[in-house]
């Protein structure tokens, strides 16, 4: 059953009349930044001077993760499963799934249905990945067939073309022999920064039959690349996409920056050394390994790439690095052999974090820039990152250290955004 919206939401197109957005014109790459009492507002990146801003729904200023933002100035909200808010460059809208869309079925409990959006660039789509039943809406539990579908739609939500469709049956695993199962994890459709391109990447999970052991239950992760050509959309199945994040991909998927380990989940035990790599079709380069860049095998805390961005030209990777650590009390892991010199030069590094890295990948791997207390935002062009430094916007140029300050603040790096076109 379709949820209604709250007053609130009703009423957002109403109260957030949204001004002018940027001619997403001018420039081929603008900020956006998220600022109160409730708007967002466009920067021109080549003297970061305000062009145009938008108001948005109150979610989307809580929680500027919820916001997807294109290279033309259009934008994106996921209000819940059956509502979105979005901007068309001209007005702001509150959509409901439109009543011709096949029914979303609910993947366990609670009874939330499967259903995730995604904002197009090409000024006319949003893009859908749901759960359906095959049997129509009169397939209420979770064993009846179900597949997954990829579709786009137009800008009132009327869908418009099927991308995908592969049979999802109902899927359970375990941790530990004997356990009680639980439910696989949701199927994922990803891009970069929620905007579609040229590609999409679904992930999802299947359940495992093992010959002689009915009993046992697991699940495999699986992943289906999705590109468009000029002859329509393609899907193809490499595997390396699953279970380990990726962090940025290039277009076409042509490559791409994944995290491995165990990503200092938590402030758990540093077990494995967190590492990122750039990573393609014929190769793979290391661009950050968590205990060879700061030597901390013996102790209990974790380095880890919060975020990587890849350079426009793809030669060159952006990443920032976090901690898990809360102070500079760093206790030894449970196998660990202290050392005195590692400990002083590991209480160095936390005084400089966050910290974002530079790395060259192509022709010649190496180290560029380290800019110490900084967040990574994006690329304004090949050689230059914007980057949030204690709470103010900074351009710095990757090979001279050049720097140009903006007088822009923000209240946290999760509200800048660049995008292209």
């Amino acid at each position: 059953m379709r949820r209604s919206p709250g007053l609130a939401l009703l009423l957002v197109a109403i109260l957030l009349p949204a001004r002018a957005a940027p001619s997403a014109a001018g420039a081929d790459v603008t900020l956006w930044v998220v600022q109160p009492p409730g708007e967002v507002v466009a920067f021109d990146l080549a003297d970061f001077s305000r062009v145009g801003g938008v108001r948005i729904p109150r979610e989307a200023f809580d929680d500027p993760g919820r916001l997807s933002i294109n290279g033309v100035g259009q934008m994106l909200v996921s209000l819940d499963a059956d509502h979105l808010w979005l901007w068309d460059g001209e007005a702001a809208k509150t959509l409901a799934a439109p009543p011709g869309l096949p029914q979303a079925m609910a993947s366990g409990e609670p009874a939330v249905p499967l259903r995730q959006w995604l904002l197009g660039n090409d000024r006319r789509s949003v893009y859908l990945l749901q759960r359906e039943s095959r049997i129509g809406r009169g397939a209420a539990t979770d064993s009846a067939p179900a597949i997954l579908v990829v579709r786009a739609t137009n800008l009132t939500l009327q869908p418009q073309e099927q991308i995908a469709a592969i049979p999802d049956p109902p899927c359970e695993t375990t941790m530990e022999p004997d356990a009680t199962p639980f439910s696989c994890a949701d199927p994922d459709l990803w891009v970069p920064g929620g905007v579609v391109r040229d590609f999409l990447l679904l992930t999802y999970w299947k359940q495992d039959h093992y010959p002689g052991f009915e009993d046992a239950i697991g699940a495999s992760c699986h992943s289906l690349l999705l590109r468009r050509d000029a002859k329509g959309w393609r899907a193809s199945e490499p595997s390396i996409w699953c279970e380990e994040p990726l962090l940025d991909m290039a277009a076409g998927g042509s490559a791409w920056v994944q995290a491995e380990g165990e990503a200092g989940c938590c402030g758990g035990l540093n077990e494995d050394s967190n590492v990122t790599r750039f990573m393609n079709a014929d190769s793979s380069h290391t661009v950050f390994d968590e205990w060879t860049r700061f030597h901390n095998r013996n102790y209990d805390v974790s380095f880890f790439t919060a975020n990587a961005i890849i350079s426009p030209d793809g030669m060159r990777v952006a990443y920032t690095v976090h901690t898990t650590a809360f102070s500079q009390e760093i206790p030894v892991s449970r196998e660990g052999h202290p050392d005195t010199l590692e400990l002083a030069s590991i209480r160095r590094s936390l005084t400089d974090l966050p910290l974002v890295e530079i790395h060259e990948v192509r022709p010649h791997p190496m180290d560029l820039q380290r800019l110490s207390h900084c967040e990574l935002i994006g690329w304004a062009s090949d050689s230059e990152v914007i980057v949030v430094e204690k709470r103010h916007v900074v351009a710095v140029d990757v090979t001279t250290g050049r720097r140009r300050q903006s007088g822009i603040n923000v209240r946290d790096p999760r509200d800048a955004l660049v995008v292209r076109r």
